[in-house]
C-alpha cells in the first residue's frame, strides 16, 4: 500500500539519497521542475511518483548493504582494515536498515 507523501518528505528522501532535483527527475522519468513543484507543495505528488522515489530508496539501501557486507567479509579475512568506529557505524546502519531479527541487534 502506498501512503501519501508531503513535499518536505519527498525533499528529505531525495536529499537522503544525495540527489539533486535534476538527478531524481532523470532517475524516475520526470522533469526537475516537476520535482521542485511537488517539494514546495505546489503540485500534488502522485502515487506513481511516491512508488518510484521509494524504489530509489530501496535500491540505494540494497547497494549500501551489499557494499557493507562485502567490506565486512574482507575485514574478517584480513584483506581490509576496519577500525572500531567503522565497525560501530556498520552495526548501527545494519540495525536501522537491514531488518535483522531483534536478538541480532543487541
Amino acid at each position: 500500500m502506498v501512503t501519501a507523501m508531503q513535499g518536505d518528505e519527498l525533499k528529505a528522501l531525495r536529499k537522503g539519497l544525495g540527489m539533486t532535483q535534476a538527478e531524481m527527475a532523470d532517475a524516475i522519468g520526470m522533469t526537475a521542475t516537476s520535482i521542485g513543484l511537488m517539494e514546495r507543495g505546489v503540485a500534488p505528488i502522485e502515487k506513481r511518483t511516491i512508488q518510484a522515489a521509494r524504489y530509489l530508496q530501496v535500491l540505494a539501501s540494497s547497494h549500501t548493504m551489499f557494499a557493507l557486507a562485502l567490506k565486512l567479509e574482507k575485514a574478517s579475512r584480513g584483506e581490509v582494515q576496519m577500525d572500531r568506529d567503522e565497525l560501530a557505524d556498520a552495526a548501527e546502519w545494519l540495525k536501522e536498515h537491514a531488518n535483522l531479527p531483534r536478538d541480532w541487534q543487541d
